[in-house]
């Protein structure tokens, strides 16, 4: 029995994905646990697919899928959500924005959680760029207005959920808006969300972009909103 998933979206990161499932791998063995890690490159164009088969030969715990074309964080977050096994996944960005050491973290607390987030904004030190704080702090309280969802850091990239969470929830968002639709389903259906301080780190990989991702997301945010009105948001 697999007791723990790792599922990573991967998009144009060929030069950093050996280097994280190395230290994914150094984090999880010697926890002694079976576990298995996910990976699904979006339809990369540096090369991504060609480091996913290194990675799958080097390490017999990876499993790799490939998207033909580019399909976006959300359907591809979905594929590897259906594709998870263990009883406990956790949801990394390649980029490890807390490090590899969040991990166990966000494992002890789906100890007494549905869903455990890693927070840049609970009291620890935040190294995100200046500008993303700003940007990441607005979505936040547009989605709060929104939606009250009970999540500060809403793009943490780093968040552990329980097994049946991932199967009950359905995810339409294609994009980034994938996170604020996660938690607002989430927190509908009574799943215990817990929030837990984590030092960040000073990445500046990520496959957001503000200025080219920003303006989607909070379209699709609107329109998230308005679904919710109508009251089709559980819809598949």
């Amino acid at each position: 029995m697999i007791e723990t998933s790792v599922v990573i979206p991967i998009y144009n990161a060929a030069g950093m994905v050996e280097d994280a499932i190395a230290r994914i791998v150094d984090v999880m063995d010697p926890l002694r646990m079976n576990y298995e890690i996910l990976l699904c490159d979006d339809g990369s164009t540096d090369g991504s697919g060609e480091v996913l088969q290194r990675v799958a030969f080097r390490y017999p715990e990876a499993r790799c899928f490939y998207n033909l074309s580019n399909r976006g964080l959300g359907a591809t977050l979905q594929r590897l959500l259906n594709d998870a096994q263990g009883e406990k996944i956790i949801y990394c960005e390649c980029d490890l924005p807390f490090g590899s050491d969040v991990i166990p973290v966000l494992l002890e607390g789906l100890e007494a959680n549905d869903i455990t987030v890693a927070s840049r904004y609970r009291g620890e030190v935040n190294r995100a760029p200046f500008t993303r704080k700003v940007c990441s702090r607005l979505y936040y309280f547009l989605c709060r207005l929104l939606f009250n969802i009970p999540v500060m850091d809403i793009g943490s990239g780093s968040v552990g959920m329980r097994r049946r969470v991932a199967q009950e929830i359905s995810l339409k968002a294609r994009g980034f808006d994938v996170h604020a639709e996660f938690y607002l389903k989430a927190s509908k259906m009574g799943f215990a969300i817990d929030e837990v301080p984590v030092e960040s780190m000073i990445t500046g990989q990520g496959s957001f972009c503000i200025w080219v991702h920003g303006p989607d997301a909070l379209v699709k945010t609107f329109k998230l909103y308005l679904e919710s009105l109508k009251g089709v948001l559980t819809e598949s």
